[in-house]
Parts: structure tokens; C-alpha cells; sequence
């Protein structure tokens, strides 16, 4: 995979000068990203793109590039492939559809493009997606249009689809998310989802990974892999009904897994199902905050009725709201300006206008061993408060991390100061306290299951102890040393017995005699 994501060259096939063309998106798109590699285009026609001369062949390259980025005609593809791999190319991205997801001839063109790669020991990722993306490099292999571009970060996407993908990381950047790395898997004919995540698991660039499948390939796997993760893994798989399994099929040759069965796998490997993109998008924002290891919720909000929608969301997602110490209950009734504020939780702090005393009250939340972690429903009241109120949540964010509490906000006013509050604070800003609360139930889901990676998975076999079952110097196995094998590797084997001779033997044989032709007719039948 390494090589995918950081080849010093790159070669652009189909690219043409007419505007319409899609294979100069590709081209675009590297240069609008900064990719510093060498580009070069690839197209019959020749003449030039964006200041860069277009080879009519791959041959008359000057070089032997790292990565061949595949988008013409479907029919050409495998002669195309071929080329690549006679020069030597063995990385190349196919964006090109009408392969197995169209029909019978799309899928025996996939089965000729196959016995290329294992012919000349190529890999390939596709086709009939939307390539990669390396936010580090500047690698950027998408033929669409990436608008708004995404901004770097520490979340990586592996996605069946190449739309949902790019309309997923347009909408991280409008909320302040960022993409480390990007992988359309396509139709997934040879690099498939395991080894991308495996590697991404391992990259140092992405703190979290997403996962669009419309169907497992080897759910097993996947289980092991995710088991082994120390970061978060949220899998969306919608296509889990028959109403979405003929559209996937249709899409990317897919087919539908039970919702009831991955539901189970995430369980037991650690990975968040998800269910709505929006929910990835909440979850997200808690991605590099300290995990919420417990149910234990302290709400401080400024308007009464927030409190209350807050307080039935915790309850709905299974936290509890814990009661007030007594010295911050002390506390909330000496600041309380007409005392008609109640010292409980979630905090209603609408009587309090003086935003040291916010400052104080978090200050006490984060002390508290009992407190899991926090949820500040901020807004300010008038006009004069918005740069003071700024301030007051600058520094009660920073108290909550110098705790290792982790905290979420909603902005109960405009959109502009919840940009400043992302972009400035650097704090999960959310618009509604059930999206807060949301987020904050999956990071809990995620730091019970992390625990999972760190329980060494017991080997399946014990080495040492098969080695010794097997006597030394010998070739081919005898049955008796088979059997004997398959006993230490616990599995079932009939009672058995080997004997020199005949007369050694302590049990009887029945031979039970068939001619073949009854057998075959059997068999046929």
C-alpha cells in the first residue's frame, strides 16, 4: 500500500485536451493539491493540459513511473493494464466503470485484467472507483471536482463508493474535520478493504478510520484486523436489506450482508456500526479527545429548556447524571444571583452572568473523580457577552483537557460563532445537544471496545507443541503422525489405532463394497 499512497511519479491515462474529458480531472486535481511527484499525461491525441505535455503512449514516457491512473473506455482498459505491466508499472488505479457491476462482458474483461496482475505481479485498486487520496503528498487521484477542497486532518476513508466518499470528506471540511488519506475501492478486483484498513491502522498521519462498504468480501478478517486497532474504526454498511441489495449490486457488484450479523461482528471486534452518515460526522469531532470511559455526564447549560433536552438524550443513550458534590453544590448556590437556580445536574446557569464563575464551576467538574465527562450548551445572552463569553469558553475547554475530561459544546446561536469556536478553540462543536450526546455515547461504545486490542489474541495453534508431535527428518506424513497432528491441534478424529499387522490389530475392519457404476449413478442423482 505504500506504494500507492507515496510514488514520486505519476502517469494519467486518457487525458485529452477537450473539455469535457475526465481523465484531466485527474491532472487538475494533482496540481490544485500540490503534488510534487512528476505528472504526466497520457493520451492518443497528444498536444498539452495544463501546461504539461500529453505522451501518446505510455512507451514514450520518459520514465518508468511509480503509479499508472487508469480512466478511458472500459475495452481498453486490459490492454492498457498489460502495457503497464510489459513496463514494468506495478501500481495502477482504474477509475474506469462497465466492469462486473454492468454485466457479463464488464466481468470477463475484470477475469483478463486479474490474470495480468499475477502475471506480471501487479496490484491494482478498482476499477469503477474514484482512486486515492494522500493529504500529506498531495496525492490526489479523483477525476471529480473537489469543491470545497478537504482540509488536512487525521481521518482516513476507505470507501466502496468514490461519491459517497467525496461528499463525506466536503462535508468534514465544512465541520472542521479533517482527511488524512482516501481509498475508493471500486469494484475491489484485487486491493480490498483488509489491507487498507490494516494499513491505515498502522499510518501515524490518521487517528480514525471510516468504512463505506455496500458488502464484505472476507468478514472475518475484517473482524481480526479491527480487533488488533488501538484507534477508532466507525463501519457504515447500509446494504443490509433487499431493497438496497439490487442497487448495490447494480453500483459495485456487491452483495448484501445481514444488518443482525454485523451488528454482532462490530461487537466483537471493536468497530462502531453506523447507521447514518450524520452520525459519523458527530462521532468524528470526538476523534483526539481523551475516550469517555464511563456513563457519568455533568451538563452546564445556560437555558433551562436545553437542560432538559440534553438530560433526556443522556438518558436515552444509557448515561447517567450523576448528583452535585457538595462543595460544588455550595458553590452554585453562593454565585446564584437570585437563588432561584437549583444546585443539580444538568446545571442551569441562567442566573449566573458572571463568566468567572464558569470558570470556577468547570473547574470543580474536572476535579471530580465521578465525572466522566462534559457537556457545555453555551450561548450568550446579549451582545456585550460575546467576546467575554469567547474568552470563558477558551479557558474552560482548556481546563477540561489539562484534566483529561473530555468535553463537547453546542452553540445555541449562529453559525458564524460556531465556527469561531471550531476554528479557534479547536473544541467538537455541535448544533444540537442530542448530536453532542450522540457523539459522546459512540466514544464511550469505542474506549470499552479499544480494550479489546489490548488482550493479546491467543494463537490458534500452538507452534512449539505441534513441532514436537512430529518426528524429525521425515517427508512425506505417515497416518499415524497425521493423526496424531490433528488430535494436537484439537480437533475431532475418530478413535483410531495402527497395528504392524493384521493380527496386531485389536479391533475389526468392514469392508463395505460398491461398484462404481452404482456409485456414479448415486453421485448423478
Amino acid at each position: 500500500m505504500e506504494k500507492f499512497f507515496n510514488p514520486q511519479s505519476v502517469a494519467v491515462v486518457g487525458v485529452s485536451d477537450n473539455p469535457v474529458n475526465l481523465a484531466q480531472g485527474i491532472v487538475a486535481n494533482l496540481l490544485k493539491f500540490g503534488f510534487q511527484g512528476k505528472i504526466l499525461p497520457v493520451g492518443p491525441r497528444g498536444g498539452a493540459i495544463f501546461g504539461l505535455p500529453i505522451f501518446p503512449r505510455l512507451e514514450d514516457l520518459p520514465q518508468v513511473v511509480d503509479l499508472a491512473t487508469i480512466l478511458t473506455p472500459a475495452k481498453v482498459v486490459p490492454q492498457v493494464v498489460e502495457t503497464c505491466g510489459r513496463l514494468g508499472i506495478n501500481r495502477v488505479v482504474v477509475e474506469s466503470a462497465g466492469f462486473s457491476e454492468l454485466d457479463d462482458t464488464g466481468r470477463a474483461m475484470e477475469e483478463e485484467i486479474r490474470a495480468l496482475l499475477h502475471r506480471y505481479r501487479m496490484r491494482l485498486v478498482g476499477p469503477n472507483g474514484l482512486g486515492l487520496i494522500n493529504m500529506e503528498t498531495g496525492l490526489a487521484l479523483p477525476f471529480a471536482s473537489l469543491a470545497p477542497p478537504p482540509r488536512k486532518g487525521h481521518i482516513a476513508i476507505i470507501s466502496q463508493s468514490g461519491g459517497v466518499g467525496s461528499h463525506l470528506f466536503a462535508w468534514m471540511a465544512q465541520e472542521g474535520l479533517g482527511l488524512s488519506k482516501f481509498l475508493s475501492l471500486g469494484n475491489r478486483l484485487d486491493v480490498a478493504e483488509n489491507e487498507v484498513l490494516a494499513y491505515f491502522l498502522e499510518d501515524p498521519a490518521s487517528q480514525a478510520v471510516y468504512l463505506y462498504l455496500e458488502g464484505l468480501r472476507n468478514g472475518r478478517e475484517l473482524m481480526s484486523v479491527a480487533r488488533r486497532a488501538n484507534k477508532p474504526i466507525y463501519l457504515h454498511a447500509p446494504n443490509v436489506g433487499a431493497e438496497t441489495a439490487v442497487i448495490a449490486h447494480s453500483h459495485t457488484a456487491s452483495l448484501a450482508t445481514d444488518e443482525r450479523v454485523l451488528e454482532a461482528a462490530c461487537r466483537q471486534s471493536g468497530m462502531l456500526p453506523i447507521k447514518r452518515q450524520t452520525e459519523f460526522m458527530n462521532a468524528a469531532k470526538l476523534v483526539g479527545q481523551p475516550p469517555v470511559k464511563g456513563p457519568r455526564v455533568v451538563v452546564l447549560s445556560r437555558t433551562g429548556g436545553e437542560a432538559v433536552v440534553t438530560a433526556y438524550a443522556c438518558r436515552q443513550w444509557g448515561f447517567q447524571l450523576p448528583p452535585l458534590s457538595p462543595s460544588l453544590a455550595e458553590l452554585l448556590r453562593q454565585r446564584s444571583r437570585a437563588g432561584i437556580i437549583q444546585p443539580t445536574n444538568p446545571i442551569d446557569l441562567g442566573d449566573i452572568f458572571d463568566f468567572a464563575v464558569y470558570e470556577e464551576i468547570v473547574a470543580a467538574v474536572c476535579r471530580d473523580p465521578e465525572v466522566d465527562a462534559i457537556l457545555l450548551n453555551y450561548g450568550p445572552m446579549a451582545e456585550f457577552e460575546m467576546e467575554r463569553g469567547r474568552e470563558m469558553a477558551r479557558k474552560c475547554v482548556e481546563q477540561a483537557r489539562a484534566a483529561q475530561k473530555p468535553v463537547a459544546v453546542t452553540v445555541l446561536i449562529t453559525l458564524e460563532e460556531e465556527e469561531y469556536f471550531r476554528e479557534t478553540l479547536g473544541v467538537p462543536v455541535f448544533h444540537f445537544p442530542e448530536e453532542a450526546v450522540e457523539a459522546l455515547a459512540a466514544s464511550r461504545y469505542l474506549a470499552a471496545r479499544v480494550e479489546l486490542a489490548a488482550e493479546e489474541t491467543p494463537p490458534l495453534f500452538d507452534v512449539e507443541k505441534i513441532a514436537s508431535t512430529i518426528p524429525q527428518g521425515l517427508g512425506f506424513l505417515p497416518l499415524p503422525q497425521a493423526l496424531s497432528l490433528v488430535g494436537t491441534l484439537g480437533l475431532a478424529v475418530a478413535p483410531w489405532g495402527a497395528a504392524a499387522t493384521a493380527e496386531g490389530s485389536s479391533f475389526s475392519v468392514r469392508l463395505h463394497w460398491r461398484p462404481l457404476s452404482a456409485l456414479a449413478s448415486t453421485l448423478s442423482r
